[in-house]
C-alpha cells in the first residue's frame, strides 16, 4: 500500500472519530405564543450518535420570519473533553441581559425575560455543527409569534341583553359562549357554577367546540338556579363573562295544597298569605269571591296577605286567591266556615209527663197558650 492510500485511510479513520453524526430536535411548538413583557422558555434536544459532544458548537440564532439575514443571539461550544463552555457567550445587544441558557442531559433550554414587540414574528434556530457537520433543518427551529388575547362574544353570550336569564322550568334548554374570531392561541374555555354560598363547581352538561363551549340543561330544574361564568384563557390573557340563571315556574308553596278549610267566628278576621309563588314574581295576586273581587281587603307589600272581618253569616263561604305570570296560571282556595254553627245544641222533641207517658211538646205550648187567652178574655 502506497503512502497515499495509508493517508486516505488515515483521514476517513479520523473522520469517523469525529464526524459524529448530529441531531437537533425541537421540544417546544412549532410556532410558540407568548405576549409582550412576559418571558418564554425554547427549548430543543441536541443529540450525538454516542452523547459526546467533543468538538461540537451550539449556535441560537434569531431571523425575522421571511427574512434572508439572522443575528446570532450566543455560542455554547465545548471543550476537548466535551463539556460546554460556561457562560455561553451572548453576542446580540438586543437581547442583552434577557436571554439565558441552559444545556443539560442533551437539553437546551432558552428563556427570552421581557419579551419586546420587536421579538415576535421571528425565528428562534438552533444550529449544532462540528468539523464534518451541520444541522440545519425544520424541527430545529421555532416561530415566535404574539398570542391575541380571547374577547368573548358579548352579544352571542349575553342573550335579550341582560344578566339575567330566565327559562322554563322542565325544559331543555342550553347556553354558549364563544370568543371572537381573532384569538390565538386557541383558548381554553370552561364554565363555572356559583351557587347561593359562593361556591365554585364545574357543571357536568358541558359541551366544548373550537373557540366555542356550550352549557346544556335536559331538563332544567329548580336547582339549577345558579351564577354561571364562562371563562376563556390563553397565553395572551384572559376573559370572563357572568350571568344569573332563573328558573321560571309557577306553583304553590310547599306545603300548601290546592284548598283548605278554616272555621272562624263573627268579629274575627281572615288573614291568610297567598301560597301561589313563581319566577318571575307573582305581582297580580287577587282575591275572589264567586269571581267577584273581594272588597275591603288589604294587600301587604310582597308577602300576598289577605286581612278580611267577618261581619255576618254571608261571610261564611269559599275566598279564591288567583295569580299569574309568564309561565302559567295558579288558583288556591279558602273556604271559611262558622266555628259556633258547628256546636251541637240539645233539640228537644218529646217531653215525659209524671213519668207515665209523653205528650207532643207543639201540643202543650198550644194548650198553654189557648188557656192563657181564655183568662184574658175572662177578666
Amino acid at each position: 500500500m502506497d503512502f497515499l492510500s495509508i493517508f486516505v485511510l488515515l483521514l476517513s479513520l479520523i473522520g469517523n472519530i469525529f464526524s459524529k453524526v448530529l441531531k437537533v430536535k425541537r421540544l417546544s411548538n412549532e410556532i410558540t405564543y407568548s405576549r409582550i413583557a412576559a418571558n418564554v422558555e425554547l427549548k430543543f434536544q441536541v443529540q450525538t450518535d454516542d452523547d459526546a459532544y467533543l468538538g461540537v458548537e451550539i449556535s441560537f440564532k434569531a431571523s425575522k420570519v421571511n427574512e434572508v439575514s439572522s443575528s446570532t443571539l450566543f455560542k455554547i461550544n465545548f471543550d476537548d473533553q466535551g463539556k460546554p463552555s460556561l457562560p455561553p457567550k451572548y453576542l446580540d445587544d438586543n437581547y442583552k441581559d434577557r436571554v439565558t441558557s441552559v444545556f443539560q442531559d442533551t437539553r437546551l433550554t432558552v428563556t427570552i425575560e421581557n419579551l419586546k414587540s420587536t421579538d415576535f414574528d421571528t425565528e428562534y434556530i438552533c444550529i449544532v455543527e462540528n468539523e464534518f457537520d451541520r444541522w440545519v433543518k425544520p424541527s430545529n427551529q421555532t416561530i415566535l409569534k404574539a398570542a391575541v388575547p380571547p374577547k368573548i362574544n358579548v352579544n352571542f353570550f349575553f342573550q335579550e341583553n341582560s344578566k339575567t336569564q330566565t327559562r322554563p322550568i322542565n325544559e331543555p334548554t342550553e347556553f354558549g359562549c364563544k370568543v371572537e374570531g381573532n384569538t390565538v392561541p386557541t383558548p381554553n374555555m370552561k364554565w363555572i357554577k356559583i351557587d347561593d354560598a359562593g361556591k365554585e363547581v364545574v357543571p357536568s352538561k358541558i359541551t366544548a367546540l373550537s373557540k366555542e363551549v356550550y352549557l346544556s340543561f335536559k331538563p332544567l330544574k329548580l336547582e339549577d338556579r345558579a351564577a354561571y361564568r364562562c371563562i376563556a384563557e390563553n397565553v395572551g390573557g384572559s376573559d370572563q363573562q357572568e350571568f344569573n340563571l332563573e328558573v321560571g315556574y309557577i306553583n304553590l308553596k310547599a306545603p300548601s295544597p290546592d284548598s283548605e278549610t278554616i272555621e272562624l267566628n263573627i268579629g274575627d278576621s281572615i288573614r291568610k298569605i297567598c301560597p301561589i309563588i313563581g319566577v318571575p314574581i307573582i305581582k297580580n295576586i287577587e282575591w275572589l269571591i264567586f269571581n267577584q273581587t273581594t272588597r275591603n281587603y288589604t294587600i301587604k307589600n310582597s308577602n300576598q296577605m289577605f286581612l278580611y272581618k267577618i261581619k255576618d253569616e254571608s261571610d261564611f263561604r269559599t275566598y279564591t286567591c288567583s295569580g299569574s305570570n309568564d309561565y302559567g296560571a295558579r288558583t288556591y282556595n279558602l273556604t271559611v266556615k262558622n266555628a259556633g254553627a258547628s256546636t251541637s245544641k240539645p233539640v228537644v222533641t218529646q217531653k215525659q209527663v209524671n213519668g207515665s207517658g209523653t205528650i207532643n211538646y207543639g201540643a202543650s205550648v198550644f194548650l198553654v197558650s189557648l188557656l192563657h187567652f181564655l183568662l184574658v178574655l175572662l177578666l
